[in-house]
């Protein structure tokens, strides 16, 4: 998909895709995995894995939802998952060489609240590689995050961490914003703006533009702060587990991010077309 890379697709099924990764002179596997979500049909997530373990000397990195747990510190609320569950997906890493790599933020990947609004939070999705894979990079970096509009976290692996460039926005043209028309605080001061008596109707819209954009503008930072605190607080609240009282919190944060997620996408929808035509 670059100049100095290239995939080639090896295998898929409704279950996983397996690719031969060549970047930069260096040649790994990788294999996205969905696992089976049904307990009776776990086995054949591990016996699909066993067949993609090729007898060869390249790293091998496997990601995606597993559908299943590692240990009992990746699970809080519900019933405790069987042992022998556990003991499979354990057993099927060992018969692979295959390693868990830890995410550097994030723990729980998977959130739903069940029966009697009991709150279940379990370490579905992950990495997993092989020795050669974890010898050709050291420095590999798996990380999780919050993800407002799924159950899921996603999960990002990393394998030469940099910081990029900065991100340069264009200025762009004063337009007006249909989450104007829904905000109280708006309407009311343009309804006093507009009746001011001393000024003239294009001093009354210049008036209303200054506004309207400086108010937008204090808005829009004011979210992306409330949008970046709540995302801290709900990837801190997934890296443990959590009393009752917490779980509330945890469950109110992510109704409140959802609501200004809401609002944001409305904005950026909006802005899209008037750009795109």
């Amino acid at each position: 998909w670059k100049n100095n890379s290239s995939v080639d697709l090896l295998s898929y099924s409704d279950r996983h895709i397996d690719v031969l990764v060549t970047f930069e002179q260096i040649q790994f596997h990788f294999t996205g995995i969905h696992g089976f979500p049904e307990t009776a049909n776990k086995h054949k997530t591990w016996q699909l894995i066993d067949s993609l373990n090729v007898a060869s000397s390249l790293p091998w990195l496997l990601g995606g939802d597993f559908n299943e747990i590692l240990y009992d510190n990746e699970k809080q609320g519900g019933s405790r998952r069987a042992r022998s569950q556990i003991n499979n997906f354990q057993e099927c890493l060992d018969n692979n060489d295959l390693f868990d790599c830890k995410p550097k933020s994030g723990w729980f990947t998977w959130t739903r609240s069940g029966r009697n609004s009991v709150t279940i939070m379990e370490r579905l999705d992950r990495f997993l590689g092989n020795s050669t894979w974890f010898n050709t990079f050291p420095n590999c970096q798996a990380i999780s995050f919050f993800q407002a509009r799924s159950d899921h976290c996603p999960i990002l692996m990393d394998t030469r961490p940099v910081l990029g460039p900065p991100i340069v926005w264009p200025s762009t043209l004063f337009r007006y914003e249909n989450c104007w028309a829904d905000n109280p605080e708006v309407l009311l001061r343009i309804k006093e703006l507009w009746s001011t008596p001393s000024r003239s109707t294009l001093s009354k819209l210049h008036d209303i533009r200054h506004f309207l954009a400086t108010w937008q503008t204090n808005k829009r930072l004011k979210s992306n702060k409330r949008i970046s605190q709540l995302n801290d607080f709900i990837n801190l609240c997934l890296t443990r587990h959590l009393s009752d009282f917490e779980i509330n919190g945890l469950l109110s944060a992510k109704r409140e991010l959802d609501s200004l997620l809401n609002a944001k996408e409305i904005y950026w929808a909006q802005r899209a077309r008037t750009l795109w035509l």
